[in-house]
Formats: C-alpha cells, sequence, structure tokens
C-alpha cells in the first residue's frame, strides 16, 4: 500500500517558495504593568528589568488577539512574530528645549532586533489593546512606552490618520472623521472614558478598530512597511469583549477591510446594562451576548490636505454591504 502523503493545512501561493509563500501576521503586544515598578534603562540590568526576564508572559491582550487570529488565518496571513513592548524609561535628552520633540519622535532607542524579521508591505501588524499615544500626559491607568523606532511609525500611524488624542480616560477622534460624524447627527467624537469601565458619556461601552494599509510618518508621508490593524477598548475586559464580537458577529466586515487599499475606522458601542459580566464565571459564555452598534467609516488618504471620510450605514442594517452602497460623504472644511 502506497504511503499517504501529509497533505498542506493551507495551499500555498502559486510560484510562492520558502517563507515568502505567505504573509505574516505580527502581534505588537505591550504588558500589564504593576503600579509599583519603575523602569529603568540602561546597560546594566536593574531589579526591574530582573523581574521581565522571569515575568514576560504577563501581557494585556493575548485573549483579544486569539479571537481575531481565526480571521487572519482565512486572509491568508500567517503567525509570524510577538514583538514584545518593554517599558523604557522617558528619553532625557541634554537639550530640555527639545525633550518633548524627542519624546514624541520616539526613535532614541532602535529596535535593531526586529530588523531581523524583514517586514514587507503584505505583511500585517496587530495591536489589540490601547495605543498609548498620550499617556506619558496621564497620570493613572498608563500603558508604558519602550520609545523604540517601530513604535515610533505605529504612533504616527494612528495619529496621523485616526486619533488626536489616546489615553485611558479620553480619546479623540481626528478631524475630519470629526466633522463627518457631526454633519450626520452623531455624537461627537470626544470620548470622555469612565475610569471604572469603558463607559464614554452616554452610558454605553465604546470600542475602536482601525487599519491603514500602509504606515504614515510624522510628516503626513506614506512609509513603505507592512500594515496596522488596531482594535481595542480603553477596559481590558471589554476589549475582550469586542475583539470576540467582532470574529462572531461581524466576520464579512473584518475581511473586506484586511483585503482593502483604504483606511478604516470602526466605531462600536453597545450598552452594559443589557450584557453584565458575571462576577465569577464559570465560562466566556456570557461574551456572546455583546452586540455592538457599528459606524463604519473609511477614506482613500485621511492624512492628506482636505482628506475626506466616508460613512456606511449601519453595518448590520445594509445586507451584502460594499463600498459603494449607501456611502455618505462630506466635504472638508475650508
Amino acid at each position: 500500500m502506497p504511503k499517504q502523503q501529509r497533505p498542506l493545512a493551507i495551499p500555498e501561493q502559486a510560484g510562492a517558495t520558502g517563507e515568502q509563500a505567505r504573509p505574516r501576521v505580527f502581534q505588537f503586544t505591550y504588558p500589564v504593568t504593576p503600579h509599583y515598578i519603575r523602569y529603568v534603562a540602561g546597560p546594566s540590568p536593574s531589579e526591574e528589568e530582573i523581574l521581565w526576564d522571569r515575568q514576560l508572559h504577563l501581557i494585556r491582550d493575548a485573549s483579544a488577539f486569539v479571537e481575531l487570529y481565526e480571521t487572519f488565518i482565512e486572509s491568508r496571513w500567517t503567525l509570524g512574530e510577538t514583538i514584545l513592548n518593554l517599558p523604557k524609561d522617558i528619553p532625557r535628552p541634554t537639550d530640555a528645549a527639545a525633550q518633548a520633540v524627542t519624546v514624541e519622535a520616539a526613535a532614541v532607542d532602535d529596535d535593531a532586533t526586529t530588523e531581523d524579521l524583514k517586514l514587507s508591505e503584505s505583511d500585517l501588524i496587530v495591536i489589540t489593546t490601547r495605543v498609548p499615544l498620550d499617556d506619558e500626559r496621564e497620570a493613572r491607568k498608563r500603558i508604558h512606552r519602550t520609545y523604540t523606532h517601530r513604535e515610533g511609525i505605529v504612533f504616527s500611524t494612528v495619529r496621523q490618520c485616526f486619533l488626536k488624542w489616546c489615553t485611558r480616560g479620553q480619546i479623540v477622534l481626528a478631524w475630519p472623521i470629526q466633522e463627518l460624524r457631526h454633519s450626520l447627527g452623531l455624537l461627537e467624537g470626544n470620548f470622555q472614558i469612565s475610569h471604572r469601565a469603558a463607559t464614554a458619556q452616554d452610558g454605553k461601552n465604546v470600542a475602536f478598530l482601525l487599519f491603514a494599509p500602509q504606515p504614515i510618518g510624522r510628516d503626513g508621508n506614506r512609509l513603505t512597511g507592512p500594515k496596522l490593524l488596531v482594535s481595542f477598548s480603553p477596559a481590558g475586559v471589554e476589549n475582550w469583549l469586542w475583539a470576540r464580537a467582532l470574529r462572531r458577529l461581524h466576520r464579512d466586515l473584518l475581511l473586506q477591510i484586511l483585503g482593502s487599499d483604504k483606511y478604516w475606522c470602526v466605531v462600536g458601542t453597545w450598552d452594559p446594562m443589557k450584557m453584565r459580566i458575571p462576577r465569577r464565571p464559570s465560562t466566556l459564555a456570557f461574551a456572546d451576548g455583546v452586540r455592538p452598534d457599528l459606524q463604519v467609516a473609511w477614506s482613500k488618504a485621511p492624512y492628506e490636505k482636505g482628506a475626506v471620510w466616508e460613512r456606511l450605514l449601519p453595518w448590520n442594517q445594509i445586507p451584502g454591504a460594499n463600498l459603494e452602497n449607501g456611502a455618505w460623504q462630506v466635504a472638508p472644511l475650508p
């Protein structure tokens, strides 16, 4: 009896060989930060650095990443690597007047180790936690930064295209998304978040999904590099519930976003009173009760002057929705 050949789990692309056969997805993750620890960057190991040597598993967003990974596989990405953003102190330049500029540039400590990953335009960086754009100005619930070149590119892309401000207590959408929401009679894109939960001013939980097909530099120009997907809710449990809802209820939308050459901003809201989180759940089945209402917007080039965002009607109300179906457009301010 002839020996059967083991089949491939997923067919490779025609003409593809070796590691170049399929694009890769990279988890870009931050650790859970104990409040009593101060991190010191320097040539000699500190007690805090030794702690991270032993507790690298304490990342904050693993469950949310797992919820979305099934969709990445379906979109033909394969798992690449986990990029760990271990905290460092704020860089202190000798010129005090240039300090703020240096911090914003975030390229003080180049992440040379990630250069070996050889990230390409077909690869995808995934962040399933809040990007700490402005946490240096936040006193509570901070995510500590790494000040690497890679983190700087992520920050500039998010700030140029999607978010003007982002901390645990406040999230402000960038203009012209703000203008679009205002013209449609929606709640302004300035979300004051309760520290007890991811609850905005109207009492609803709020979450975000952001997608950039190309990274954007601080000067507003396109860069050569991997795509970027950011999925988060400001609080930990709600962040995981949001990722689960995207996988279960909005898979088709997520697949379309991942295959698009547009920049996408999705805002999800749901009433926490209609889905209470059990105190000590024995299973995770309670999460299936989260059914977010989505506001979906997309743009060809949101970082350009006079950019235009277009909004689709609520996704779950449009059978077979696409970019040409139900799109609303708003002109930029003069």
